[in-house]
Formats: C-alpha cells, structure tokens, sequence
C-alpha cells in the first residue's frame, strides 16, 4: 500500500485517514485497476462480476478536510485530485464574491466551488447550485448539510436552452470519471434529464440579480451563452466565470457577449466576463 503514497492526486487524501480506511481504500484501488484491465484490455466489455466491483468502486463516499469544510468525495473524484488542487485552483472567487452576494454554481458537480462561493457570501448571500447527474447531486446535498440550508437552492438539473428534458451522455469508458457528463458530446451511454430555462433560473430567486455565474458544462457553454438573450440585455449577471473546453468557439461567445456591453479576460484556462469598467486590465489568476 505504501505506494498510493507516491500518488499526488492521492496523497493528501491517503495521508489523512486512519489504518482501516487506508486498508479499504487500497483495496478499492486495485479492484479498480483489475476491472478497468479486464473489462477495456481482455474482454473489451463489462461483464456481471467486474459490474459489480465497478459499482462499489463508484458508489464509495469518503469524507476529507477541505478548508473550513469537511468535504464528502467519491473513490473517482479522489483520483482526479479533488482533495489537493480546487481551494488553490478557485482561490480567486475572494476577487469577484463579497458577503451579501447572489452566486450560482452551473455545473455544480460534488459542491466544490459551491462551498467555497458559500463561504464569501456568507450568513447574507445565497448560492444557487445546479447538477444535473443524479450521483453527483446526492454528494451535493450531502457537502452542503453541515451548512446552513437556507444558504443554498439546489436544482438536480441541467440549465439549457429550453425547458424539457435532455439526453446527458457519458463517453464510452469513463466509469472512473464523475465530471465528463456532457449534453453534447453524444455516444452510446447516456440518461435523460431534466432541463431548466434562465428564464426559469432566475424565477426561483424572485427575478434578483444574480452577482456571479460559473459555468462548467463540459463543452456545452457554447450553445447555452449563445441561446441567450434577454439576460444578457438586461444584464442581470455581474460576472461570469466560463471554463473552457475542446470544440468551443470562444470567439463566437466573446462576440455574443460583447454586443451586450460584457468586457472579458482570459486566465488559467478560465473566460472571464463582466461589466464593471474598472474591472478591465485587473488579473483574476
């Protein structure tokens, strides 16, 4: 086991727990690793034993120091390195967030970014996060429940242009991936969700403005900023934090957001949009 020491995606995490997690937690691993080898390299599919190690593996929920926080993670989102890198990547929402703010977590994932928005808006604020896979959204509500509730409105959907329901596809071999869920990457696996307007969005807060809007979507920003008009018209979105993702055109929605007195920046990997003048030239890395 003393190799998962050498692991830096895992590491801060294994260091922090006690002998007997250690022990599962080694056992989920390779258990992983056999039914990754057996399924893609040997056999080229699942079949019913390797299903179930494959559930067990997913369906796994630790729980680690985050911050002030205690955050509550599964085995894939400890691979990818959840435990050491978010507060230090996302650091620079105390630029842009201030106690009292309105914010929403797009693409919301476990709660990451939700908890941390939570913690500069404070007793005052609100937070709005929306997920639309199931799994991940019962993380959520599980991070946000050593909080107080009345902070957070969680909407276990996808925010799209229309109000319906929406095939979320899943890329053929992500079973260890919990973030690559996409509405526009089509392949074979997929769920259908349900989908919420902006229109929609912001009926659920009273028509407030809203301070600032992350958005991690997994390639459909693109389509989704596009389809928009009203609110960016009336310019009811302070700031927007865009990740970015392959096969977006960036161009396309700098244009789209320009053409509504939006100016932006692009840092870490990161757009940024916003419409406070004074804000032009300042650095969000």
């Amino acid at each position: 086991m003393r190799f998962l020491n050498k692991i830096p995606a895992l590491y801060p995490f294994y260091a922090r727990i006690g002998i007997i997690e250690k022990i599962d937690y080694a056992i989920t691993v390779m258990a992983s690793i056999v039914e990754f080898l057996y399924c893609r390299v040997i056999i080229g599919k699942k079949v019913l034993i390797t299903s179930v190690i494959c559930k067990r593996v997913k369906n796994k929920v630790y729980s680690v120091p985050y911050g002030k926080f205690i955050l509550c993670l599964s085995f894939v989102d400890i691979l990818q390195g959840f435990t050491n890198t978010e507060r230090e990547r996302y650091i620079k929402y105390d630029k842009l967030i201030s106690k009292g703010d309105i914010v929403c977590d797009i693409g919301a994932h476990i709660g990451t970014h939700t908890l941390l928005m939570s913690e500069l808006v404070g007793e005052e604020g609100h937070v709005i996060s929306i997920e639309p896979d199931i799994n991940n959204f019962k993380i959520l509500s599980l991070n946000i429940s050593q909080l107080n509730k009345k902070l957070f409105t969680l909407i276990n959907c996808a925010l799209a242009d229309t109000m319906g329901h929406l095939k979320l596809y899943s890329p053929i071999g992500s079973e260890f991936s919990s973030m690559s869920y996409s509405l526009t990457r089509e392949t074979e696996r997929y769920k259908v969700v349900r989908t919420i307007d902006f229109k929609e969005l912001f009926r659920s807060i009273d028509n407030k403005n809203i301070d600032l809007m992350k958005i991690d979507i997994e390639g459909a920003e693109e389509k989704l900023l596009l389809s928009e008009e009203a609110t960016w018209k009336e310019q009811k979105v302070k700031y927007i934090v865009l990740d970015t993702h392959s096969g977006v055109n960036y161009n396309k929605i700098i244009a789209h957001m320009e053409s509504f007195g939006y100016m932006w920046e692009s840092s870490n990997k990161k757009y940024y949009f916003y419409l406070d003048p004074n804000k032009k030239g300042r650095s969000f890395s």
